[in-house]
């Protein structure tokens, strides 16, 4: 026999069930306004940092003087391109025709070393072949402008001291083969002057000349002048209009003085990347 609630019961229920919904309601509207809140820090913060990458910029290049000169204990490298701005892979190998390639290059950017893992060791066969000349521009700006560490600098400061013993891309591709994992922990002093030189082939009288030039950044200055070049070298025909001021990203990619993207290519054989290099000529 089916049992029938009674007034009261059914009462209860109904009330039961309102103070339910109510608070379903409440918890919904809690949920949005959170929601909303939120939204709002979140825009907020990037608005902040947007304002702090923007004063950061502008006092560094404020700042470091583009037309600097080196002081009397500084150095540059010897395979310093004609315009002293960066350091040329294996140079007098180049034949008439060959493409210029230049690259910046941030020693902490993530996505510099990815393409060093698809193209280094290519790039410099092409080098040794003559089919290109090779051109590493050693940039600071994660480091000195995004960051706010100096191992962007220190990095550059070291491979430019590898050039000093003919050890440059040897050291080059040593240190983004040790990238660490997250962006920002950098490198430490051991490491660049002497656990990364000795993997690097560095040894006897020659890491102890890169570890005098290290100890006493004595690249340093030429580094800090490639990078000031390197912000202010505008590329007024780019179609991206971000470099119409300056090369400020890394990587960036040069052929014959013209911004090419090489994210394209599924041909990672060294004659398909020089194809790829002459068809951006």
């Amino acid at each position: 026999m089916t049992k029938h609630k009674t007034h009261s019961e059914l009462a209860g229920t109904s009330k039961r069930e309102q103070l339910r919904q109510q608070q379903a309601q409440a918890a919904q509207a809690a949920k949005l306004k959170r929601t909303i809140t939120f939204s709002v820090i979140g825009v907020a913060l990037l608005t902040l940092i947007a304002v702090i990458v923007v004063v950061v910029f502008n006092n560094n290049s404020k700042s470091n003087d583009p037309t600097s000169t080196l002081g009397a204990d500084q150095i540059k490298p010897p395979n310093a391109s004609a315009d002293d701005y960066s350091i040329v892979v294996d140079p007098g190998k180049a034949l008439s025709d060959a493409i210029i390639l230049d690259i910046h290059t941030d020693y902490q950017c993530p996505y510099c070393a990815a393409y060093e893992g698809y193209f280094g060791q290519t790039f410099r066969e092409l080098a040794e072949r003559g089919d290109i000349e090779l051109r590493i521009h050693p940039r600071t700006v994660i480091g000195d402008w995004l960051i706010g560490n100096d191992s962007s600098l220190r990095a550059s400061t070291a491979v430019a001291c590898a050039d000093v013993v003919g050890k440059f891309y040897d050291l080059h591709s040593t240190i983004f083969a040790n990238q660490p994992e997250k962006e920002g922990v950098g490198y430490t002093d051991e490491q660049l002057r002497s656990t990364f030189p000795r993997s690097a082939g560095i040894t006897g009288e020659n890491l102890a000349t890169y570890q005098q030039c290290y100890d006493n950044r004595l690249t340093e200055g030429w580094v800090r002048a490639s990078e000031n070049e390197g912000y202010n070298h505008a590329l007024p025909d780019a179609e991206d209009t971000r470099y119409h001021v300056g090369i400020r990203a890394t990587p960036t990619f040069l052929v014959n003085g013209k911004l090419v993207s090489l994210s394209q290519t599924t041909d990672f054989s060294t004659d398909g990347v020089l194809q790829l290099l002459k068809a951006a000529a």
